[in-house]
């Protein structure tokens, strides 16, 4: 199996970028847009939970893989694994909110519901050449 990877300081880059602009209330020259659940990327990131949930249990790791941003630390993919495998997991799981910042970095909301609750789990994710892809647990 051939999988093409991001330089690993791109997407820590990337990820640096979008915590710094929320946390310095995304200043102008770092553009924040709110996408709605109806926009390409909301359905793309649909199709990709659709395809972990439908992979489970015995294809799980292989369509993490596939989905999943390279380049990640071992700690990073864990993290991203584990939220990953709950989302897969859950009775339900749908996108509520996505948001960009800048060209290549997106937030998504996703509501995740069990037969006992009902969560929000935050997930960032990058655009590459194949397309979205996660990059962890926000």
């Amino acid at each position: 199996m051939c999988r093409t990877t991001i330089n690993s300081a791109a997407v820590a880059t990337a990820i640096a970028i979008a915590a710094a602009a929320c946390l310095s209330g995304c200043a102008k020259e770092y553009r924040h847009k709110k996408l709605g659940s109806d926009s390409p990327e909301a359905r793309q990131i649909g199709e990709m939970i659709a395809a972990l949930r439908s992979a489970k249990p015995v294809g799980l790791e292989v369509a993490i893989a596939r989905q999943s941003a390279g380049g990640l630390s071992q700690l990073q993919a864990r993290s991203l694994r584990d939220a990953l495998v709950r989302i897969a997991a859950a009775e339900s799981a749908q996108v509520v909110e996505l948001s960009r910042f800048g060209e290549k970095v997106y937030r998504a909301v996703i509501e995740v519901r069990t037969a006992e609750a009902s969560e929000q789990v935050c997930m960032l994710l990058v655009s590459t050449a194949e397309g979205l892809r996660w990059a962890g647990p926000n």
